[in-house]
């Protein structure tokens, strides 16, 4: 039976993998890997890259992360030949030497590399992935860290906690993304006197949000 370390090992450790494909299409195919780190508590992935990637990039590469971990894909790894491992198209690191045998780990069609450390049986186990740095470490080399499970979930919690502190000794109302963003049910208030009152063409109160689209009224329905 597996320890909660190695199978927070294991959770990281398969989630560089996921990172590294995600990497590869938000980015480029030029990307490779330059260095890693897997520990039960954190993941640290070094990548070859030219630039800093955007906010609106890592925010793609950690949606496509969360993608594969959503899928519940299976990993497996068996045993092949260095030859036949190459030309089947599984990655290898630059520069590190391989014996006649290696193993291989494959998570479906997303990832397949050269590797003999542990994994999660199926992608789903990761539960949940979040990058908390990416900075620059030598010319054309990015690093990346990230947490997985639980430490990402308690990451996450942490972030919100600092919001409602800021927000108290501002007195500002707290935000809720999702329901700006989705136009949630909660706290929709009718806006047809607004709608009624105001000229054509104006366009919505900043405090209001409306649905499908800002500043398409009248005839939006809006709430705030």
């Amino acid at each position: 039976m597996a320890t909660p370390v190695r199978s927070a090992t294991a959770r990281n450790h398969t989630a560089t993998h996921l990172l590294q494909s995600a990497l590869r299409q938000v980015l480029g195919e030029h990307v490779k890997q330059a260095g890693s780190l897997v520990a039960p508590d954190r993941l640290r992935f070094d990548f070859s890259h030219f630039a800093a990637p955007t906010a609106e990039e890592l925010r793609r590469v950690e949606d496509l992360v969360n993608t594969y971990v959503l899928e519940n894909t299976q990993v497996n790894a068996r045993e092949m030949e260095t030859a036949e491992a190459l030309k089947s198209g599984a990655t290898a690191l630059f520069g590190e030497k391989y014996g006649e045998r290696v193993r291989v780990v494959q998570v479906g069609e997303v990832s397949t590399e050269l590797c003999g450390g542990t994994h999660v049986r199926a992608s789903g186990d990761i539960g949940l992935f979040k990058i908390v740095s990416e900075t620059g470490i030598a010319a054309g080399v990015r690093r990346i860290e990230a947490l997985t499970g639980l430490g990402a979930l308690h990451y996450t919690q942490q972030l919100e906690d600092d919001q409602r502190r800021v927000a108290t000794l501002v007195k500002a109302r707290e935000a809720i993304p999702w329901k700006r963003s989705t136009g949630s049910w909660l706290g929709k208030k009718s806006c047809s006197e607004r709608l009624r009152l105001s000229r054509p063409g104006s366009t919505p109160p900043p405090r209001w949000t409306c649905w499908p689209a800002p500043g398409r009224w009248p005839g939006s329905r809006c709430w705030r």
